[in-house]
C-alpha cells in the first residue's frame, strides 16, 4: 500500500481552511497518497495525525507570530494567525520525535526552524548587509529566479546534487538556526535556502516552492520522490517490526510447549506481556477519544489484538506448568 502523506494546511480564506492544489498533486504523482491535515486545538488530534501518517508535509503560507520565536512585530512583518502557528509547530515538534519523514516548504521551513527553537528575520530588509529579492514578480511560479548552492554531506544534495535554480516567493528568511539543523543550502547572498536534521532519517526545509515546478523541473521531482520513498521505506519498515513481533510470539509459544524455556525466555516473555498490557491501554484511551470512526475502530482493533496476544501467552503459559 502506498505510503500516507499528511499534508498541512496553508491557511485560511475567510473562514475556510485550504492547500494550495500543487501540493497535492505533487504527493500524488510521486506515489503518496496525500491526506490533508486541518487545523485543529487538540494534542490528542494531533497525536492521532502523527499516528496515522507514513509523512508530513509543511506548506507555504503567511508568516509566523513573531513572539513565537521571541521577538515583537518589527517593520515589514507580515499577515499573521497565531492559532495556526501553534498548530503547526505542535505538530512539528511531534513528527521530529518519530523518525517519519518531514519536507517543510517555504513558510513550512520557518516553522521548522522555530520548533526547533530557530528565529527568522521578520523582513530580509533587517537582515545586515546586501541581500537579493527573494519576491520575483514573475508570471508564472514555476519559473526560475535565482541560484542556490548545495552543500556538500548533505541529505538535500543526494536527492538534488550540488547547484539548483529555483523560484523565490519569501519576504523573510532564516537567523539563528534552530537546535540539530544545519543550513544545506545558500543563495549567492547568503540567505538560508534550505535546512534539514542530520539526526533525523528525512527532515528537509526548503525556502523556494518545488511543488509549483514539478513538472518542469526533474530536481523537484527527485526531491518529492526521495520524500515519499522515505515515507515508503519507514512504513514497510514498520510492517516488518509487527511481523517480526508476530514471529517471535509464535516461537515463545512453540518453547512453552516443548518446555524449552530458558531464564531469558522468560525475561523476555514477561517483558512482551507488559508490553502488551501498556498498547492495550493506551489504544483504549486513543479510541475513546478519537473523533473520527474509522481512526477509533483502528485504535479499538488494535486494543483488542493486544489483549488477545496477551491472554493467549498467559495460557500457553500456564499449560506448559500444569
Amino acid at each position: 500500500m502506498k505510503p500516507k502523506i499528511g499534508v498541512i494546511v496553508c491557511g485560511f480564506i475567510e473562514n475556510k481552511q485550504f492547500v494550495t492544489n500543487a501540493y497535492i498533486q505533487s504527493v500524488r504523482y510521486s506515489g503518496g497518497i496525500p491526506l490533508v491535515l486541518p487545523l485543529v486545538r487538540s494534542d490528542q488530534v494531533i497525536s492521532e495525525y502523527v499516528l496515522l501518517c507514513d509523512g508530513f508535509l509543511f506548506c507555504g503560507g503567511n508568516d509566523i507570530t513573531p513572539l513565537l520565536f521571541g521577538q515583537e512585530p518589527q517593520k515589514g512583518n507580515g499577515q499573521t494567525n497565531i492559532s495556526l502557528d501553534l498548530f503547526q509547530i505542535r505538530l512539528m515538534k511531534e513528527v521530529l520525535k518519530t523518525e517519519k519523514p518531514v519536507l517543510s516548504i517555504c513558510r513550512g521551513m520557518q516553522v521548522f526552524n522555530v520548533a526547533c527553537g530557530g528565529t527568522i528575520y521578520q523582513d530580509i530588509s533587517l537582515r545586515p548587509g546586501k541581500h537579493l529579492d527573494h519576491m520575483q514578480q514573475s508570471g508564472s511560479r514555476s519559473e526560475v529566479s535565482h541560484k542556490v548552492h548545495i552543500k556538500s554531506g548533505t541529505l538535500l544534495k543526494k536527492c538534488v546534487g550540488s547547484v539548483l535554480y529555483v523560484n523565490s516567493y519569501h519576504h523573510q528568511t532564516l537567523d539563528k538556526i534552530g537546535k540539530k539543523l544545519i543550513v544545506s543550502a545558500t543563495a549567492s547572498d547568503q540567505t538560508a535556502e534550505a535546512v534539514e536534521m542530520p539526526s533525523h532519517p528525512f527532515a528537509i526545509g526548503v525556502q523556494w516552492h518545488p511543488e509549483c515546478m514539478y513538472r518542469t523541473s526533474a530536481e523537484m521531482r527527485e526531491l518529492f520522490g526521495h520524500f515519499i520513498l522515505s515515507a515508503a521505506q519507514g512504513k514497510s519498515a514498520a510492517d516488518e517490526k509487527k511481523l517480526i513481533n508476530l514471529i517471535s510470539i509464535n516461537i515463545i509459544k512453540k518453547k512453552i510447549l516443548m518446555s524449552e524455556l530458558s531464564v531469558l525466555d522468560l525475561q523476555n516473555l514477561s517483558n512482551l506481556i507488559n508490553s502488551y498490557d501498556t498498547t492495550h491501554s493506551k489504544m483504549t484511551d486513543y479510541a475513546a477519544q478519537a473523533e473520527d470512526p474509522e481512526l477509533r475502530q483502528i485504535f479499538r482493533d488494535t486494543a483488542d489484538s493486544a489483549l488477545k496476544n496477551r491472554q493467549e501467552l498467559i495460557h500457553f503459559l500456564a499449560a506448559a506448568h500444569k
